[in-house]
């Protein structure tokens, strides 16, 4: 018996439905996307998924795309490490990783079919990129601009980090009141502006056409009018509900308030010394803006929130460690060190703390009781077929969007 992530059940369909249409050379399911999940996300599970999907073994099937999305979040630490490297040593590097390794949401969305991963990966690559171009706006900032719009075609949620194009190339003139660099700014941000949204197109097709651009532009709406309205009700999430949301997920919340005031001394250092701030200060101060940026929408605006939304933030915020770590003195390395390290014993704690509970309620008597039910269910279906579950605690699905081949299927919804 399998178990789907809800939204990953919808995304097997979709897997499906695009791998008919390159077997039935059928244009319209090969483009057909109602997620804001882009084309060149689901084409390299269609890739890796071929043997399963032309078996029809939905047990490989599972597995593949759990080992895809692995290995998203296993490049996303390699190219976190790298980036570590370039301005700290090897102990400094694996600290600053373990920061992102020690998170529960590192984990559980590690066994999910959702673009999460590909969509931290891409952003990592690119700021990998950027900091390789050291300002030069070289080569290497063309490519980490062309990454910007694979991340956009991953998942449309990377637009809220397409400021940090506009401040790597504005902030220095910016501080400095250069007039003349901005100039000189202005040409190399439209250039990879357009970089950005043509890689967006091409790895977009459906939205050359009216009724994709249609489909595509109704979808984002949608999700932003879900963003202001909380899905389902007017009623605003609390915020102390959001804060306990990242201390579940993420890290513990004063650890997450001490690195936010880091980040703000560091703009408050930048603007202070803005005529002597190194080229690569300029990219970890565009970071934290973004981050900054995207943490007061998410907590502040939105009335809907979800640990998917803050995955990119909270993947991304060890970057702002480098800048600090690297013109900061020993002694206050190893404060932070220390803190950081702290703060790891605290994600690992609370992720054995909550796969103990995890334990305790399956124990519970109704969760006994719909066991028994879903076992009686399997039993009494007189089928030597694989029986395949979608359990969803909140969202109701369909019965012909689950997506399954020839097999029985039964959802339970409670």
């Amino acid at each position: 018996m399998i178990q789907y992530h809800s939204d990953s059940a919808i995304h097997f369909h979709q897997l499906i439905t695009m791998f008919e249409g390159f077997k039935t050379l059928n244009l319209v399911k090969m483009l057909t996307f109602n997620l804001n999940n882009g084309y060149i996300y689901f084409l390299t599970h269609l890739v890796f998924a071929l043997p399963a999907l032309i078996s029809e073994d939905v047990n490989l099937l599972v597995l593949i795309t759990r080992w895809v999305t692995t290995w998203f979040a296993l490049g996303s630490v390699v190219v976190l490490y790298s980036l570590s490297r370039k301005s700290l040593s090897q102990l400094s590097a694996i600290v600053i990783c373990s920061l992102v390794v020690v998170q529960p949401m590192f984990f559980i969305a590690s066994e999910w079919f959702r673009p999460d991963w590909a969509l931290g990966f891409v952003l990592l690559l690119s700021i990998w990129f950027f900091h390789k171009d050291n300002q030069l706006f070289s080569r290497s900032f063309f490519i980490g601009s062309i990454l910007l719009g694979v991340a956009v075609s991953i998942k449309t949620q990377a637009i809220t980090f397409l400021p940090l194009l506009f401040f790597y190339c504005y902030f220095g003139p910016l501080l400095r009141l250069n007039v003349g660099g901005l100039k000189r700014m202005s040409k190399k941000f439209l250039q990879a502006f357009a970089l950005l949204t043509s890689t967006f197109i091409l790895l977009t097709p459906y939205v050359l056409h009216p009724v994709g651009f249609y489909g595509i532009t109704r979808r984002f709406f949608r999700e932003m009018s879900f963003m202001s309205t909380n899905t389902f009700t007017d009623v605003s999430m609390p915020f102390i509900e959001r804060i306990d949301l990242i201390n579940r997920h993420f890290t513990p919340s004063f650890v997450f308030v001490f690195i936010l005031g880091l980040v703000v001394l560091s703009l408050y250092q930048a603007i202070k010394n803005r005529k002597t701030l190194e080229s690569h200060s300029i990219l970890f101060i565009s970071i934290s803006s973004v981050i900054i940026i995207n943490l007061l929408y998410l907590l502040l605006i939105s009335k809907k929130l979800n640990p998917n939304f803050l995955m990119p933030v909270f993947m991304s915020y060890p970057l702002v460690l480098l800048g600090l770590c690297k013109n900061w003195s020993i002694l206050k390395r190893v404060m932070i060190v220390t803190l950081l390290l702290f703060s790891a014993c605290l994600s690992l704690s609370s992720e054995a703390r909550t796969l103990f509970i995890k334990q305790e309620l399956s124990k519970r008597p109704d969760n006994l009781r719909r066991q028994n039910f879903i076992l009686s269910s399997i039993k009494n279906a007189n089928t030597t077929e694989p029986i395949h579950l979608l359990m969803s605690p909140s969202i109701a699905f369909q019965v012909h969007y689950l997506p399954l081949i020839r097999d029985m299927m039964i959802s339970m919804i409670y």
